[in-house]
């Protein structure tokens, strides 16, 4: 009986999920941040101590996550499971090199194995096609909605 495989899956899963929590309650303390100073950090150790007693570290990489700032928002990431910073590039393809892909049409295929676990803030507006030349007909959110 050949159980190896699906032990390793398991701690995978595991992994991901703690590196999952880490990004999110990071994410939470820059939405804190925010609220009371206006503005995001330029570093995350400005969350330290009021809003995290420690910044949690990167368990794929055994450094801290990956962040900076950009605009009005910000970019935070985990290198992902195999260890290698690809610059802030989602497994979804609709995040490369940090920045949203301008048209979701033209995101890249997706690649879990050359990826990170990207959070990108702001959230681009959210653009509806209509008809069946894919003209963009309608913007249903705007830029600002996100500050």
């Amino acid at each position: 009986m050949m159980m190896v495989p699906a032990v390793n899956g398991m701690i995978d899963v595991d992994a991901r999920m703690e590196v999952e929590f880490c990004r999110l309650k990071v994410a939470f303390a820059l939405a804190l941040y925010r609220a009371d100073e206006g503005e995001y950090p330029e570093t995350l150790d400005a969350l330290v101590p009021e809003l995290l007693d420690e910044l949690p570290g990167d368990l794929f990489s055994g450094e801290g996550l990956k962040y900076q700032r950009r605009g009005a928002g910000y970019l935070l990431y985990s290198v992902g499971r195999d260890g290698i910073d690809h610059g802030g590039h989602d497994e979804s393809g609709q995040v490369v090199a940090g920045e949203w892909v301008a048209d979701p049409l033209d995101a890249e295929e997706p690649s879990i194995d050359e990826s990170d676990l990207v959070i990108r803030v702001p959230v681009p507006p959210l653009v509806v096609r209509h008809g069946e030349d894919g003209d963009v007909k309608e913007t249903v959110a705007d830029e600002d909605a996100n500050d």
